[in-house]
C-alpha cells in the first residue's frame, strides 16, 4: 500500500513534505547542539582557576561601590515601617568610602511611613566585611547605623 501512495501525486507530495520536516527537525537539532556547546563554553570559561564559580572574589580589596551599597540596604531595611515599599536611591546617588575592611555608605530611600505616606529617609551604614562570600549577610558586621541624623545602632 505504501508503494501505491508513493506513486500517486498526492503520495509523492506527502513523502516530500515528510522529508522536508525531517530536514527541518535535523536543522533544529543542529542549532540546539551548537547552542549547548556555546553555553558549555561560557560555563567552563567562567570557572576560576581555583574551581570557584563566584563572580565576586573573597578579597575585600575587590569589593566595589555597588556591592557595598546593596549590602548596606540589608542593614537599613529592618528599620523601616514598610520595608516592602522601599525604593532605594541609585548607586550614583550614594556616597561610599572604604578603609581596609571597613565600609561607610551614605544613601537614601523612599518608603511608606506608619501612616502610608511616602517619605525620604537618609541613612549612613558603617559596616565591616568579615570575610567569606561578599554577597552573604553573614560576611558583614554592622558597626553603626544612622537614620535621618539619629544614631539607631549601636
Amino acid at each position: 500500500m505504501y508503494s501505491i501512495l508513493a506513486k500517486s501525486p498526492w503520495g509523492q507530495a506527502r513523502l516530500k513534505d515528510q522529508e522536508e520536516r525531517t530536514e527541518e527537525n535535523l536543522n533544529v537539532v543542529k542549532v540546539m547542539v551548537v547552542g549547548f556547546l556555546v553555553a558549555a563554553g561560557f560555563i567552563v570559561s567562567s570557572i576560576g582557576s581555583d574551581g570557584s564559580t563566584s563572580q565576586y572574589p573573597d578579597s575585600h580589596q575587590d569589593i566595589d561601590k555597588v556591592t557595598a551599597v546593596v549590602m548596606s540596604q540589608i542593614f537599613i531595611r529592618p528599620q523601616l515601617k514598610s520595608p516592602a515599599t522601599a525604593d532605594f536611591c541609585g548607586v550614583f546617588e550614594s556616597n561610599w568610602s572604604k578603609n581596609g575592611n571597613d565600609y561607610v555608605v551614605d544613601s537614601c530611600l523612599d518608603s511608606q511611613n506608619g501612616f502610608g505616606a511616602n517619605i525620604r529617609t537618609n541613612y549612613v551604614v558603617d559596616m565591616t566585611y568579615s570575610g567569606g562570600t561578599v554577597t552573604s549577610n553573614n560576611s558583614w558586621d554592622l558597626n553603626k547605623l544612622v537614620v535621618d541624623g539619629e544614631v539607631v545602632y549601636p
